[in-house]
This record gives C-alpha cells, sequence and structure tokens, in this order.
C-alpha cells in the first residue's frame, strides 16, 4: 500500500519517535472524564509514551497535560453550540496540521478536514474505525440533516487513511469493500493486570442485574426497565443498577416511576474502577442495543469480570457473545423475551457461572498488553513505511 513519505524531522522529537493522537469530538477527554473512562485514557497514552513522544489533540478547551502525563493540545476557543463547536474543532485541526509530526492516530470516523490535516501535515495516517459509523447516524439520530450527513463524514475521514484499525472482522469487511482501504485487526483491550480478579472479599450477589452505558435510546434501556419490572413480579428481591449519563437520564428515570418497579437504581457517572468493582459483585450485565454496536468495552468487562451476560442479537454484539456458550442473546426490543432470558439466569445459578467461566477464557484475546503491543508495532511500521 501507498504510505505517505515522511522527513525524518517530522518523525522524531529529541531523538524519539512522535506519535500524533486527533481525538474525535465523540471522543474529547472532557468526555472522557463524565463516562469514567479517563483513567482508562491515561492508562493507553502511559504505555504509548513507553515508545514514543505523544501529543494529543481534543475538541476540548481545558489543557489536561498535567493528568495525562503527555503533551496536550486544546483548541484556545470553542463555542457552546452544537454545531459550531464541531466546525471550530475542524478547521483548527487543520491549522495545526503542519505543526504535526511522526504518525497520526485519529480516534473516530468523523472528522471531515483529514484530508488536508494528512496533506499539511506530510505524515502517514491510521483512522480507527469502531462502529459504522454512517449506519449509525442513520439508525439514532433523528435530525434528517445528521443523517445524511453520517455516511459523507465517514468517507472523508477514511478516505486520507493509509490504514484502517478495525475492533471486529465485519467492520473489516466494510471498510475493504466500500472504501478499499487496508485495514488492521485490533479489538477494544481490557487491563486484565489492573482489575484485581484475584483479590478475595467481594461476593457476588445473585439478584443484581446490572447495566453500564450511555442513556440513549437506541441503547435500549427502556426495553431493559421493562423486562426488570416483569420480572420483579416473580422475583421481588432482585435489583437493577444502572450506570452512566445522557439525553435519556430523565425519561427513564420517569419510565421506571410511570411503572411504579422498585429496586431500580440510577448511579450516573461511575469510574472505570466503580464499575468494575460492580461487575466483580454482580450475576447478570445485560446490554440490550436496539440498532449496532461496534465492539462494546463494557461487554467485554464483563465477560472478563465473570458475569452472566445477555445481549441483543445486533452487530458487534453477536460477534463477540456465543448464545448458550458464553453468553445469551435475545431478540433486540423484546422485553417479554430478555425477561425469560433473565428469570432463567436468576433461577439457575449454575448456568450463570457456566456462561461467565467460559466469557471470561473467551477474553484472553483481548488482554491490553497483547493488544496495544500489537498496535505500537503497527504504528511504528506505519511510521517507517513498513507496513505490508
Amino acid at each position: 500500500m501507498a504510505i505517505t513519505k515522511v522527513n525524518k524531522v517530522n518523525s522524531v522529537a529529541n531523538g524519539r519517535l512522535v506519535l500524533t493522537i486527533i481525538q474525535s469530538t465523540h471522543a474529547s477527554l472532557g468526555g472522557f472524564k463524565e463516562t469514567g473512562l479517563f483513567e482508562r485514557h491515561v492508562r493507553l497514552l502511559q504505555e504509548y509514551a513507553k515508545t514514543f513522544d505523544v501529543v494529543v489533540y481534543s475538541s476540548d478547551s481545558i489543557d489536561y497535560s498535567i493528568e495525562l502525563g503527555v503533551t496536550h493540545k486544546p483548541v484556545p476557543w470553542l463555542p457552546k453550540a452544537f454545531g459550531w463547536r464541531h466546525l471550530i474543532y475542524y478547521l483548527w485541526l487543520v491549522w495545526q496540521a503542519p505543526h504535526m509530526r511522526g504518525v497520526i492516530k485519529v480516534v473516530g470516523s468523523s472528522i471531515p478536514t483529514l484530508f488536508f490535516v494528512k496533506w499539511l501535515s506530510r505524515c502517514p495516517m491510521m483512522v480507527t474505525y469502531q462502529l459504522n459509523y454512517a449506519e449509525a447516524m442513520r439508525g439514532s439520530e433523528r435530525n434528517p440533516v445528521k443523517r445524511l450527513l453520517g455516511p459523507l463524514l465517514e468517507r472523508l475521514a477514511l478516505t486520507p487513511a493509509d490504514l484502517v484499525s478495525v475492533t471486529a472482522e465485519w467492520l473489516g469487511d466494510r471498510v475493504k469493500t466500500i472504501y478499499r482501504k487496508p485495514i488492521v485487526l485490533l479489538p477494544n483491550w481490557v487491563d486484565l493486570s489492573s482489575m484485581g480478579l484475584e483479590k478475595p472479599g467481594i461476593e457476588r450477589s445473585e439478584n443484581l442485574i446490572l447495566y453500564a452505558g450511555r442513556l440513549h435510546w437506541l441503547k435500549g434501556v427502556n426495553v431493559l426497565i421493562d423486562a426488570f419490572a416483569r420480572v420483579k413480579v416473580s422475583h421481588p428481591h432482585t435489583r437493577l443498577v444502572i450506570c452512566g449519563t445522557g439525553e435519556e437520564a430523565d425519561k427513564l428515570s420517569a419510565h421506571v416511576r410511570a411503572l411504579g418497579v422498585t429496586d431500580v437504581e440510577f448511579r450516573g457517572r461511575v469510574s472505570n474502577a466503580q464499575v468494575l468493582q460492580l461487575m466483580r459483585s454482580s450475576a447478570i450485565f445485560v446490554l440490550p442495543t436496539i440498532t449496532m454496536e461496534g465492539h462494546p468495552k463494557a461487554l467485554i468487562e464483563a465477560m472478563v469480570c465473570g458475569m452472566g451476560c445477555i445481549v441483543s442479537n445486533v452487530p458487534g454484539n453477536r460477534e463477540i457473545i456465543m448464545d448458550g456458550q458464553n453468553g445469551l442473546i435475545v431478540p433486540p426490543g423484546d422485553a417479554d423475551f430478555l425477561a425469560k432470558k433473565l428469570r432463567m439466569l436468576l433461577e439457575d445459578q449454575n448456568l450463570c457461572t457456566q456462561l461467565g467461566q467460559k466469557a471470561m477464557e473467551d477474553t484472553a484475546q483481548f488482554d491490553f498488553c497483547q493488544v496495544v503491543s500489537s498496535e505500537i508495532h503497527i504504528l511504528v511500521c506505519l511510521l517507517r513505511g513498513t507496513v505490508q
């Protein structure tokens, strides 16, 4: 494949290789703070920093350099208005492009100005494709303009890429078929060494059901609440904990009140460490997505923690869960079927444990050290023009 030729002076700083990271607007550092993923991102950057001098560009107006432990380049000024905020960030990246060095990793496939960034920086570029962004926009956005923009933004973001990093084979097939770009498979990772799975003293509650993720309508949390209300009739001691924030939070709380169901707890923003602790002390994890997932981090973490997992039959979920082997699969949007499977795991603890054990075994391939070391090797090869 064709790799952008980079001057040596542009590929190193202080005698070290340079990695420039461009975060999408969906992956702002402030957003990571809100969703509890900031510590996870710091862990990744610290690993990169063992090989590269790392510079991060993001749609934030706050400088997080000290907390990240690497150089962060925030936008000097960002308007609050949704559309204008994005536009200013995209144009600012073009303005900064001549100063970018080394190999560029773009997190997300929605930045439309990457062609100009690549042209002005003269750096090789890898774009991550963690979700079918075009279809996700069509399926999740109620604004018709945003639905139309999705495919265009995806094409503009992937066209200048020298290499596209995908988290699942089905995403790679799409990239090769539609955009004819070389791909590398790098699944989402879990840091097994920091999860404390070997620590004793945390008892698993057999009656605790957990959801962790965005509170957005496409996540199907309302379906989970409906299913839980049905389960409570026959299993009154069952509890549901919902972790996460989002635009549907108030609506979901109102839905719980309207149903008159008890023992539903909204935890709001929870750190990744707290989510992992909940996963170790809960029996069942549910991911009831309506449309699609990319390669869901929360699901993988729940599997590592040995939970009995129930997921909807949508892309991204069904590539990870094998029905009846390492979890259970239900039709998306079907509260009755989901309630049936919840009862099955609540009434058969041996089955829940067996599914959890198999799930734990199947996540070895997602270990942080293995995935990130492979990515670093690929980035170095891309920088040196030796990627095959």
